[in-house]
């Protein structure tokens, strides 16, 4: 993954906290393609929009019974992913966000930048 596509893809790791409270079933189509950003201040536009449009937002009630709640992936028409919403929220979301942060930061911790 290049560095842009990185970035462009930690940007919008809130939008899937977002998608997985709002939804019992994200529908991917086989051919979908991940969102490329032009610019640094794309991404950073990317960011600003997610936090205005809910990324965070306490859904109150919604939040009791996560492990009870699943919530699927479907692409192709197959289900790749079916599992509590807890369980996606805590690995595909936040640990996914973390790893890939983990991964910009390493690559800034030598920059003099």
């Amino acid at each position: 993954m290049t560095l842009g596509r990185l970035a462009a893809h930690v940007a919008q790791m809130p939008e899937w906290g977002v998608m997985t409270m709002d939804r019992e079933v994200l529908e991917l189509a086989p051919d979908a393609k991940p969102w490329v950003a032009g610019s640094r201040a794309e991404i950073a536009g990317d960011v600003r929009q997610e936090r205005a449009g809910g990324a965070g937002e306490d859904r109150g009630g919604e939040r009791g019974g996560l492990e009870e709640r699943l919530w699927t992936l479907i692409w192709g028409g197959k289900a790749v992913i079916a599992l509590p919403r807890g369980t996606v929220m805590r690995s595909m979301v936040m640990n996914h966000l973390i790893h890939h942060r983990a991964q910009l930061g390493g690559l800034f911790a030598g920059s003099t930048r």
